[in-house]
């Protein structure tokens, strides 16, 4: 029987790119312990941590996401501009 790890450290330190790891505070099925440790890997990253998500909290708070994101793209936006 064949098993699959979902450990993706080795490959998160290659990420090179600007990345937003949106996690919930009280997710129970994958720690935010685990968000701290991939923002912490990846060299150019944002933690949004959401106070009162738990796993599914981007479904359960799709206002507050859409927001998260909007601002870290227009964020980007800036300093892709900035560098020109």
């Amino acid at each position: 029987m064949m098993t699959t790890s979902l450990d993706m450290t080795a490959e998160a330190a290659n990420v090179q790119v600007p990345t937003l790891t949106c996690w919930g505070r009280h997710d129970y099925t994958c720690p935010l312990s685990a968000g701290l440790k991939y923002a912490d890997l990846m060299p150019v990253s944002q933690l949004y941590v959401c106070e009162h998500g738990s796993h599914n909290w981007l479904i359960q708070r799709p206002e507050e996401f859409l927001n998260v994101v909007t601002s870290f793209v227009c964020d980007q936006d800036s300093t892709v501009k900035d560098q020109l």
